[in-house]
């Protein structure tokens, strides 16, 4: 199934599957004494795994090339202060005729 993406107005090309991480910041410390100090964050930060392909490889660098926080869209629910924090290789897929990439987008929610 295919999902309609957008990130800073760049749609997203045949977007399958998104995986949707809520996660935590966790810093764990193991004490000189022995014991071990958990601290917890106190709050969930959204990230998301996208895989998308595009038989136009400029669909894929114009989206890498994006800096900044910007407004996410999955589908119509929007996210805003979001930020590309990791970029897959482009690679092509010779029996599909087309170009292959990976983004992992997160929220900021610092403000």
């Amino acid at each position: 199934m295919s999902h309609y993406v957008t990130f800073d107005s760049h749609t997203i090309p045949n977007c399958r599957p998104i995986i949707e991480i809520p996660y935590m910041k966790v810093t764990t410390t193991e004490l000189l004494e022995g014991p071990v100090s958990i601290q917890e964050g106190g709050v969930v930060n959204m990230k998301w795994k996208l895989q998308f392909s595009s038989n136009t490889r400029s669909d894929l660098t114009d989206l890498y090339l994006t800096i900044g926080k910007k407004t996410f869209v999955i589908d119509g629910t929007t996210y805003s202060n979001c930020v590309i924090t990791e970029r897959g290789d482009i690679t092509w897929d010779n029996m599909a005729a087309e170009f292959e990439g990976s983004l992992t987008i997160a929220q900021d929610n610092s403000s």
